[in-house]
């Protein structure tokens, strides 16, 4: 089971300070238990050395990139994790039906969708965290492109590595967006000095100029 807040998905609705209606609410328990019940979560990951070239450039195995922002996110990692995601088509096809007989559920949906891959990324995270703080390394809080000036431009070349076409059956449109539509590409940092930021409350925290800061 994926595990989601309430919370996360009020935040994706849009509700600060405030919480949604009962009604909302009934839609929101009705759409999760259904997108659950048909998400087929799959991801891939490699580990790859990391380095910054005199130029600045980034080093990511053999991905290369120039971002101060991920630079920033990476500083004191040797090695970085190529990580993607997916919930699969099913949980775009369900989303796209609601859009054209019922608004509420089709937005509802939206958020539901987003909680849930980033739920699933999270928990995959989790389990390669215990795995490599036994070898001695800590992780940083995962880094997608897109996020600050990462740019999405590096995703053919990340898909293409990570083989997610072939094998969990993400594809780029024209624009570089992903389909299916809740999927995630992300860079996590390997460290050997221990780290603390829990990007689970960024929320609750606010340095919003943090480099670690969950988008």
């Amino acid at each position: 089971m994926i595990p989601v807040s309430d919370r996360e998905i009020a935040r994706y609705l849009g509700y600060q300070g405030y919480s949604p209606t009962e009604n909302v609410k009934k839609v929101i328990a009705e759409v999760l238990s259904e997108l659950s019940s048909i998400a087929h979560s799959k991801s891939l990951y490699r580990t790859e050395t990391f380095s910054i070239d005199e130029e600045g450039l980034l080093h990511l195995g053999p991905l290369e990139t120039d971002s101060r922002d991920l630079e920033k996110n990476l500083r004191g990692c040797t090695q970085v994790i190529l990580l993607g995601a997916t919930l699969g088509t099913e949980v775009d096809l369900y989303i796209h039906r609601f859009e054209k007989l019922d608004m509420l559920k089709a937005v509802v949906a939206q958020a539901c969708g987003a909680a849930l891959i980033e739920g699933y990324v999270d928990q995959v995270q989790d389990q390669l965290k215990e795995r490599y703080e036994k070898e001695g390394l800590y992780m940083r809080p995962r880094f997608s492109p897109g996020y600050g000036d990462f740019p999405l431009s590096i995703q053919p070349r990340f898909l293409e590595v990570l083989e997610l076409s072939r094998r969990i059956g993400i594809k780029l449109t024209d624009g570089l967006l992903m389909i299916p539509a809740k999927s995630v590409t992300a860079v996590i940092g390997l460290s050997p000095s221990p780290f603390s930021c829990d990007t689970n409350s960024c929320d609750l925290c606010g340095r919003e100029s943090c480099p670690y800061r969950r988008a």
